[in-house]
């Protein structure tokens, strides 16, 4: 996708490839890092964005000041504040509340952090890379958990993995892998036993220790679902194709198929 949130576009965009999005200005460069701080914290700020601004956005200055500002070490959080300040697209409250977030994520382990960005990924709907990015949580955990001497912070690690496994399996579930997913929540249970895991389990085989009031309060969350997804644009697509001719049938569920392996690829 792109933004159109500027007041005077470049002639060649810039791709912030973890959104899959292209920016046009300054403007929508400052949209993104705003609203998405996470997934500009690593590899985003680099001499490629610093070339565009210079060559596209024409602006020199801030180029200049954003090289010298990462060769000698720089926070990124300072970078990326220095972007909002220089702009004036946020006001001073706004720059000093999106420098209160960041400083806060500074708080989160590295495990974590990885963790909330592939749960970003996973809203913006790049299910593989997202995938990947909870697996090296997992890493980042189990490296974690192999350090801790004390048995209640370790406790506490294993059933953040246990949690991040299950983060997997609604990936797996929205890429329509229901048997992945059933593989990584019995991982998750193997890891510890969780709640969540088991929830997940029953609402998608009906399997699962819980007591009758917790399967009642899932059968109605699962009706409810149903009946939003009868209520879907691609479910009135499918209906209006039943209530068509064969050769009609055949013609347009060929379009749908299409469309439908497009958006999988695009994960």
């Amino acid at each position: 996708m792109s933004l159109i949130l500027c007041r005077k576009m470049a002639s060649m965009p810039f791709n912030h490839s973890k959104l899959n999005t292209r920016l046009w200005s300054e403007q929508e460069l400052c949209y993104c890092i705003y609203n998405y701080p996470l997934l500009c914290m690593e590899d985003f700020l680099d001499d490629s964005l610093f070339d565009w601004i210079e060559t596209e956005l024409r602006l020199r200055e801030m180029a200049s000041a954003l090289r010298r500002m990462k060769r000698s070490g720089e926070a990124i959080e300072n970078l990326m504040l220095y972007i909002l300040q220089e702009s004036n697209y946020y006001d001073v409250s706004e720059v000093m509340s999106f420098g209160s977030r960041v400083m806060e994520l500074r708080r989160y382990s590295k495990a974590e952090l990885v963790r909330m960005e592939g749960q970003l990924l996973f809203k913006a709907e790049k299910y593989a890379v997202a995938f990947e990015k909870l697996k090296e949580s997992i890493r980042l955990t189990d490296q974690q958990i192999r350090k801790q001497a004390d048995p209640a912070d370790q406790r506490v690690l294993i059933e953040k993995k246990a949690s991040v496994l299950c983060d997997m399996a609604v990936i797996r579930l929205r890429m329509n892998d229901e048997a992945g997913a059933l593989e990584l929540l019995t991982q998750s249970e193997l890891v510890c036993k969780n709640k969540r895991s088991i929830r997940m389990r029953y609402l998608i085989n009906g399997q699962g220790e819980l007591s009758d009031s917790e399967k009642e309060e899932l059968d109605l969350l699962k009706k409810q679902a149903v009946l939003r997804a009868r209520s879907s644009q691609e479910y009135l697509e499918l209906e209006k194709l039943f209530e068509s001719d064969s050769i009609r049938i055949l013609k347009e569920s060929r379009t749908i198929l299409s469309r439908w392996k497009n958006n999988y690829r695009k994960m």
